[in-house]
């Protein structure tokens, strides 16, 4: 299933780029900026230079960020790879119009607060443990036991918003039951990928700092995370358009 699922995707992205290219940085580009946001809020590097004004809006932009373009430009590229698979490629519309009305970003933000609220959780506590505070080691590891069983099973919910199902939680708790080794392989066969992107971060930390040390401070370079480094131009719609298939197979089964 999962080789049938990647050669799909890669025939699928092989075609269609030019179309996956803009959702897919879209989100990269939303992912860097909430990474810049969530580190000057974290670390306070620059935190105490701020007004109370310029805080607040610090903070309503990484809401805003986090909360509502994330999460809707995920839906976005779903809603592109439902467009491309469903309609011929001379009458695919690059769906944003759709992403803007009052009923899809409202349910997007509905169904998605809580994974994301975990999310922001786990990832504050993984970056004060890492650079500075040990003190939220048992909160990181709680929240993240937690956060690994909301994930997976709200992991379909934007692909559900993407065709439209009027229920996509309880739809993605049904899609996800009993499958999590499947989909877990299918994760770990990106994995290749992945270290080509880690392997492109280290030695550009290497090349510009002079230093391979894991927890050496480098926001300005780490920020290139979210692209992977070049690769996650390619990696990102190959993701996505798998996990689409991936859903697309699960959900006929159950019919």
């Amino acid at each position: 299933m999962i080789k049938e699922v990647k050669q799909n995707a890669r025939n699928k992205i092989k075609k269609n780029f030019r179309y996956l290219i803009i959702p897919s940085t879209i989100l990269m580009i939303f992912d860097a900026i909430a990474y810049i946001f969530i580190n000057v809020i974290i670390t306070k590097i620059y935190w105490h230079h701020f007004d109370i004004l310029l805080q607040l809006i610090f903070l309503l932009c990484f809401m805003l960020l986090e909360f509502v373009c994330i999460p809707l430009s995920r839906v976005l590229l779903f809603k592109t790879i439902f467009n491309l698979d469903n309609t011929s490629k001379e009458n695919t519309i690059f769906p944003i119009k759709q992403m803007l009305s009052s009923n899809t970003i409202v349910k997007t933000v509905l169904v998605n607060f809580l994974p994301i609220l975990l999310r922001i959780l786990v990832q504050t506590c993984a970056t004060k443990i890492f650079y500075f505070n040990h003190n939220y080691k048992w909160v990181a590891i709680i929240a993240s036991w937690v956060g690994i069983f909301v994930f997976y099973k709200f992991n379909a919910v934007n692909y559900y918003i993407a065709i439209e199902s009027e229920h996509p939680i309880k739809c993605s708790f049904r899609l996800m039951k009993n499958i999590f080794g499947k989909y877990l392989l299918l994760g770990l066969s990106f994995i290749g990928y992945v270290m080509l992107a880690a392997s492109i971060g280290v030695l550009l930390q290497y090349v510009f700092f002079g230093n391979f040390a894991k927890n050496l401070y480098v926001p300005q370079l780490r920020v290139f995370d979210s692209f992977g480094y070049g690769v996650g131009f390619y990696l990102t719609p190959y993701i996505y358009v798998s996990d689409y298939y991936f859903f697309n197979n699960l959900k006929d089964n159950l019919k």
